[in-house]
């Protein structure tokens, strides 16, 4: 459980600090903001 917080912080969430993007966004691992139901990177 404690895995799919993370997940969603990274990859789900927008970051004031980071102008609206993911901390994956900003580190180059995704190129878009997911939601919960993506399937595939």
């Amino acid at each position: 459980m404690l895995s799919l917080y993370f997940v969603h912080g990274n990859f789900c969430g927008q970051h004031r600090s980071l102008h609206g993007s993911s901390p994956a966004m900003a580190v180059g691992v995704s190129k878009a903001l997911h939601d919960m139901e993506w399937t595939s990177v």
